[in-house]
């Protein structure tokens, strides 16, 4: 499995991350005082919500990149293995095409 900290295509994705996920701490740190302190508030309960709905869909949407991003790698290097393996099979048949001519 990749180590997406230290891939270099993966760099700006992961200081993208990192700062989504710093927001999104400090949006929620700063509801949950707010929420203490007006436990009662309907629309701060209705925007709770919603920022930890936000943040789950995100988070899910990164996971599906990231598996998204390991299948087109495997699709890639399983094309050329094939690639390869075609190119010593044709190498093969010219060399056997020169012996019995």
């Amino acid at each position: 499995m990749k180590n997406y900290l230290t891939e270099p295509d993966n760099n700006v994705h992961n200081v993208e991350e990192l700062a989504f996920h710093n927001n999104l701490t400090l949006v929620a740190d700063i509801l949950k005082e707010w929420k203490e302190k007006k436990p009662n508030n309907n629309p701060l309960k209705h925007i709770t919500k919603a920022v930890t709905e936000i943040g789950i869909y995100v988070m899910h949407m990164q996971k599906r990149q990231r598996m998204y991003d390991d299948q087109i790698s495997k699709w890639r290097e399983a094309n050329n293995n094939l690639k390869l393996e075609n190119r010593e099979l044709t190498k093969t048949i010219k060399h056997y095409e020169e012996l019995y001519k």
